[in-house]
């Protein structure tokens, strides 16, 4: 594949998309607009049929039926009447009555009271009154007269109404009252007249007669004017019968007026109307309203097109008005309904609205989603091809632009697609062979099945550059696409020659971290030995110096130099571990730890200087902590004691709590909380931000006023850290602190040990007017099977309610050690009782003070044994494993005598720290030493004697320490190593050693280590005291009585600074002579700093007792 190939490129498009047209969707919104309104006709038609099948054919059917009822109604009535006088005419007569039987031959008048219905005949008959066959057809006449205006009126009592009987030759029988009237008021009835009048009935008859023979119920004519008046009326024929045999007809004749009177009672529904058809044109036989009247002529107008629905009863539509018509059967008559387009509203009002709202909210919402498809879709859909259209437009520009070299390669036919101009330029300079296209598609195809697709979309893999051709070496980021239907690997090419100079640089620059880190390491290594060595000197001589006799002023002065060193050695310390932690290469120990003693020695660390600032001190330690957990006890102690030490330091006046609190054992960790609280000077949020950065402290004034480094917190954040714990603070300016440090560690086996005194059923009266403090020693003691109870009161709070002792075993008093004397007289509420008083700064193991018990506040255990019952406290020289006090120096008691004649071998090269190493061991009773330069000189002595302990130095030139206990743990050479460094050895070096000793090493630490490691059998010789002891032991003897004669004295005068003179050179003579009742000594001199002397002669008493058993212990050897 030749660079030629790199030359492609896919044909451009234009750019360009249509531009959005609104009119286009306007139209289809008319359109559909149109259809909404096409569908809302058609279903507007649809329920107009329904309309006028279900509301307006109903309206006219109640019509019609109520016609036809009153039609069927009065035919009925007729025919009735007919039957009842054709059986009349036989009962009546008993005979057949022939047509001659009713022929009225002459005049007749019949008087009022045989006229039915002021009946009566205008026919003149000749027979006289006395005859009797015309008398029988005048009962006759008379009845069947009356009957049928009986018959009449009883329905309609109406003047327009009027009835007659006539024969088939068309002569009357009978007429009614009306009916005469009308004839009266002419000229007189004459037979054409009569032919007249019951022309119509005939010309019925007739027809009825040709087509279905004579009729057998009454039949109805067509509307006629009656000739005696001239009125429109309707008349009815009603045949009388005689066994089948047509004898006359009674004919009803009912005015026009009269028709709604008589066949559409119950009202009438406008635009109901009924013709007449007998005539050429229809007439009109209801009444009806004038409005009315245009309506029935345009009826008859159009008769012809309404008269083809009468059959079927379709509504039929002509012009803008719709019509139903029936034909009634019996009748030439014709019903006709006729409504138009608002009768048929008006009958569906609520329909035709739900219609209308219906089709105007199809519009409304197709207009509104019309807009929002518009407004939310159409044209961000625009806008969106628009941006793609720029897009492509920019990504073309880009793709020619950038500054990487950009090529798209079809995977399947292998051709390049699409280059830029720097693609280009590199594969003009990287040659044909093999070719920059052929050597990405290598490359691609190598890293291919590292990685898919869905996992890493994008891949970067360094090109290989030919050797031959000066091309840049080149990066490729591959991903491989689909572009118009073909597999497309887009490829980008990156010269990378300056990243390569930048790695080089960076590893140039890694590698000088590195040795400088590493120079840095041996700096604090070599700088913590060469601090740490002349420290170790200066303080080891110091406390040889303080051990011999001085003047008080000497020994002050000592003091002040100690104290500097001691801040010398924090500063180093703590500026060695934070290194350490910002290296990394800080190391936590995993050991068992009791948490609570540990807290309880911290709190006591601190307790003398928190009551001499007249602060009250609580240690509040929840009981409920496991005694054992796996923690580095030293790192540990660390934290607490800075958080301690920062709350005294910047605590003036109130109070400083420290409180333990369990959380929970979760898969065997414990949690816990250890909280400082002091009421100092605060924090304040803006300096809260910045106070656990390293060499920070709050403000500018804090170093000024009370000194300082600004290393303890962040070393205290950084151990956390380490430990996975955390620390928070909580403080505002000139309102106290709160630091919580949250710890998680896991919880050791428990180990035996000395059991805790238990209280069962043991009752105490407690005394402690802090609430937190009352609360956690009562748990305390509960704990321990004790019950408390409250104590009785005789301060002015309880002036208003007399003092209630209550019977108890102990009496426990808790209170700061300042307020003693304030609650003393609540010891007499109960005489029989046992009386403890617990103080911050009460003796350790407790201590008998007249009547009273004192014991620490910060020792659960100690507090235990005070208000037991069983234990007493024993003579001060009794307790030789008394727990030192840490204001007191650690002074260790002369080596025991199987131990003195150890043979000690001693390897360093420094001479001071000789000397001072001479000298240690020379107070402690050890004799025995050789020295040794380095560790060669050492491996010599070695092979030449036997030496039970070795203490040598770490970096000693020649051989170092850690290599000669190598050395002789190769050689299994019988020996204890103890190292006295002023750094840490690895923990690969402390494998081979017993003991490490961290310089600066006082007496008491190098007399605890040798204890442990440096005993022989005990049937070795005890050797002979050195003569010195002898000489101070004299010089003691001949000073002793006076000086408690004058430490006695000044107790009673209340000479403090002369009783501390005095206590202070006896603690040092007794140092000297390497006697434990030096530690009881310091105790007491240490409360006599702080108790009234006058408390403290019993106290004196006793050692003076006990001194004298010493002397005389002394005097008998």
């Amino acid at each position: 594949m030749s660079n030629n190939a790199f030359a492609g490129d896919i044909p451009e498009d234009n750019g360009s998309v249509p531009s959005y047209n609104r009119s286009l969707l306007n139209a289809v919104g008319l359109a559909l607009s149109f259809a909404v309104l096409a569908i809302s006709a058609a279903l507007a038609w649809d329920q107009m049929s329904l309309v006028i099948d279900n509301i307006q054919r109903r309206d006219y059917v109640e019509q019609l039926d109520i016609l036809k009822n009153n039609q069927r109604k009065l035919v009925y009535s007729l025919d009735q009447t007919a039957r009842l006088h054709s059986r009349l005419l036989v009962e009546q007569h008993r005979s057949d009555i022939c047509e001659a039987d009713i022929v009225f031959p002459g005049e007749l008048n019949i008087p009022p009271e045989d006229r039915a219905g002021n009946p009566n005949t205008d026919l003149h008959i000749t027979t006289t009154l006395g005859d009797t066959g015309c008398a029988s057809r005048f009962r006759l006449l008379r009845r069947l007269s009356r009957s049928l205006a009986i018959s009449i009126h009883s329905f309609w009592n109406d003047d327009a109404i009027s009835n007659y009987t006539f024969d088939l030759k068309g002569r009357f029988l009978a007429q009614s009252h009306r009916f005469a009237d009308v004839v009266a008021a002419g000229e007189g009835m004459r037979r054409e007249q009569i032919a007249i009048a019951t022309a119509p009935l005939e010309a019925v008859l007739q027809r009825m007669k040709k087509t279905a023979g004579p009729p057998a119920l009454p039949f109805f004519t067509g509307l006629h004017r009656r000739n005696a008046d001239r009125e429109e009326v309707l008349s009815i024929g009603v045949p009388i019968y005689n066994k089948e045999k047509l004898l006359a007809i009674t004919a009803l004749d009912i005015e026009q007026r009269a028709f709604n009177r008589v066949f559409m009672q119950g009202g009438r529904l406008p635009g109901f109307f009924v013709f007449d058809t007998s005539r050429s044109s229809p007439a009109l036989l209801n009444n009806i309203a004038d409005s009315e009247y245009p309506l029935a002529q345009s009826i008859v107008k159009h008769w012809n097109a309404i008269n083809m629905v009468t059959r079927d009863m379709t509504a039929t539509k002509i012009g803008h008005r719709f019509y139903l018509a029936e034909t009634i059967p019996g009748t030439p008559w014709v019903a006709v309904y006729s409504f138009s387009f608002g009768d048929i509203f008006l009958a569906s009002e609520s329909l035709w609205m739900w219609i209308g709202f219906s089709m105007f909210g199809a519009l409304l919402l197709l207009w509104i989603g019309i807009h929002l498809i518009n407004r939310h879709m159409l044209v961000p859909l625009n806008m969106a091809s628009q941006r793609i259209a720029a897009s492509e437009n920019l990504n073309r520009t880009i793709i020619a632009t950038a500054p990487v070299g950009l090529c798209m390669l079809d995977l399947q036919t292998m051709q390049v697609l699409l280059t830029n101009d720097l693609a280009r330029s590199y594969a003009a300079r990287w040659g044909q062979r093999p070719g920059l296209a052929l050597s990405i598609l290598q490359a691609h195809a190598a890293i291919a099945g590292a990685a898919s697709r869905s996992e890493r979309p994008v891949t970067y893999t360094e090109l290989p550059t030919p050797e031959d051709i000066d091309a840049p070496p080149l990066l490729a980021a591959f991903s491989q696409v689909t572009y118009r239907e073909r597999e497309i690997l887009l490829c980008g090419l990156s010269d990378i020659t300056r990243q390569k100079e930048a790695e080089a640089m960076l590893r140039r620059a890694r590698h000088s971290a590195d040795e400088a880190n590493i120079a840095k390491s041996m700096f604090l290594a070599t700088i913590s030995h060469e601090i740490r060595t002349p420290l170790h000197g200066a303080m080891g001589n110091l406390e040889l110096l303080e051990n011999t006799p001085l003047s008080p002023s000497q020994h002050s002065t000592i003091d002040t130099i100690n104290r500097a060193f001691f801040s010398l050695l924090q500063i180093v310390n703590n500026v060695l571990d934070l290194s350490k932690a910002g290296a990394d290469q800080l190391r936590l120990s995993g050991e068992a730890v009791d948490p609570i003693a540990l807290l309880e020695e911290v709190a006591r660390t601190f307790a003398p200087c928190i009551v001499k600032k007249q602060l009250e001190f609580f240690c509040l330690l929840d009981n409920r902590l496991p005694k054992r957990l796996i923690g580095d006890e030293t790192r540990l102690r660390q934290i607490f004691n800075n958080l301690l030490s920062n709350a005294v330091k910047f605590t003036g006046s109130g109070k400083i709590v420290m409180r333990a609190d369990f959380k929970e054992i979760a898969a065997g960790v414990c949690r816990f909380a250890v909280q400082v609280i002091d009421s100092g000077i605060g924090i304040s949020e803006h300096d809260q931000k910045k106070l656990f950065s390293p060499f920070q402290q709050a403000n500018k004034t804090i170093a000024g006023n009370f000194g300082g480094t600004g290393l303890g917190l962040s070393l205290i954040k950084n151990l956390c850290e380490a430990m996975g714990g955390t620390i928070k603070v909580d403080s505002r300016e000139h309102q106290g602190a709160s630091f919580t440090v949250g710890l998680g560690l896991p919880v050791a086996q428990a180990e035996a040990g000395v059991q805790w005194p238990a209280l069962d059923g043991l009752v105490i009266a407690l005394r402690c007017d802090d609430h937190a403090w009352r609360k956690q020693l009562q748990q305390q003691l509960e704990s321990a099977g004790a019950c408390i109870l409250p104590a009785a009161r005789n301060d002015a709070a309880s002036k208003d309610a007399a003092p209630l002792p209550i019977s108890c075993d102990t009496f426990l008093l808790a209170c700061q050690d300042s307020q003693i004397a304030g609650y003393l007289p609540d010891l007499a509420n109960y005489p029989d009782a046992r009386h403890v008083i617990v103080t911050p700064l009460g003796p350790l193991p407790p201590e008998r003070e007249g009547a009273c018990i004192r014991v620490s506040a910060l020792s659960q255990r100690e507090l235990l044994s005070a208000v037991d019952p069983g234990f007493e406290p024993v003579p001060m020289r009794s307790r030789a494993d008394t727990e030192k006090i840490a204001s007191c120096p650690d002074i260790a008691p002369a080596a025991p005598a199987d131990t003195a004649s150890l043979n000690i071998l001693l390897v360093e090269d420094d001479l001071t720290n000789v000397a001072l190493a001479q000298q240690q061991l020379a107070m402690l009773g050890y004799n025995n030493i050789d020295l040794a330069k380095n560790g060669l000189d050492a491996l010599d002595k070695c092979n030449e004697k036997i030496y039970q302990l070795i203490l040598t130095d770490q970096f000693m030139p020649g051989m170092d320490g850690n290599l000669l206990a190598a050395a002789l743990r190769e050689k299994s050479y019988p020996v204890k190593i103890v190292m006295i460094t002023a750094s840490r050895p690895s923990p690969e070096d402390r494998r081979n050693l017993d003991a490490v000793l961290i310089k600066p090493a006082s007496l008491g630490q190098l007399r605890s280590v040798l204890d442990s490691h440096c005993t022989q059998s005990t049937d070795m010789e005890r050797p002979a005291t050195p003569p010195s002891q002898t000489i101070l032991w004299n010089a003691f003897l001949q000073d002793y009585e006076n000086t408690f004669d004058t430490l006695e004295a000044a107790a009673r005068n209340g000479e403090r600074a002369k009783c501390l003179e005095q206590l202070h050179k006896l603690r040092g003579a007794l140092e000297i002579l390497r006697q434990p009742l030096a530690k009881e000594v310091a105790i007491l001199e240490r409360r006599s700093k702080t108790i009234p002397l006058n408390k403290l002669t019993g106290a004196y008493r006793v050692l003076r007792q006990t001194l004298d058993c010493l002397v005389a212990d002394r005097q008998d050897q």
